[in-house]
């Protein structure tokens, strides 16, 4: 009793991915890769650019599981969205070394 300041403690971490593909239902593309993954586990990796890792482009990779899938959305007219949400189910570990 007496003190004047709330004093917080770290817990546990968390992370989470949203994407929002441009839906292709073609082989090796974004609905033949998530519509399997949803529910289960995956490894996932990346950057802020599409270019090699170095000290102001980190990569970053975790394990994920993939939470919510939507094969089909957005509004007539427009270009058919596929949204993906990617939950934590490990660390994210970060790397800065060219790839």
């Amino acid at each position: 009793m007496g003190d004047d300041t709330r004093i917080n403690k770290g817990g546990l971490k968390t992370w989470s991915l949203d994407v929002n593909f441009h839906q292709d239902y073609s082989a090796s593309n974004v609905d033949a890769i998530f519509f399997p993954l949803v529910g289960t586990t995956a490894c996932y990796e990346w950057r802020p650019q599409n270019i090699c890792s170095t000290a102001i482009n980190p990569r970053f990779s975790a394990i994920g599981v993939v939470d919510s899938y939507q094969p089909q959305g957005g509004s007539v007219g427009a270009l058919l969205d596929a949204p993906v949400t990617v939950q934590s189910a490990s660390d994210v570990a970060r790397a800065i070394t060219a790839t």
